[in-house]
């Protein structure tokens, strides 16, 4: 995934994390939330943690499904930036 927020972007087979761009990070950072409130409305769980968002599907996941997941977390960063 290629966006200016996404830094460090990290994949182990479907589960994936990446840091977001943003000023001061931290564990009490803001973004993360905000990516969250944006995929739970889409249907799609993350698991943020300050500036750090992590995408942790079940294995049971199809391709389709997956491409959703990225789908909705690209247009949260977009809403982000």
């Amino acid at each position: 995934m290629v966006h200016l927020l996404v830094q460090r972007p990290r994949l182990c087979g479907t589960i994936a994390a990446f840091d977001l761009a943003v000023e001061r990070p931290g564990y009490l950072h803001p973004a993360g939330r905000q990516l969250q409130q944006h995929a739970l409305e889409a249907g799609v769980f993350l698991r943020p943690l300050g500036h750090v968002v992590y995408l942790l599907p079940p294995l049971c996941l199809s391709e389709q499904q997956l491409e959703h997941c990225y789908a909705v977390i690209r247009s949260g960063l977009d809403q982000l930036s």
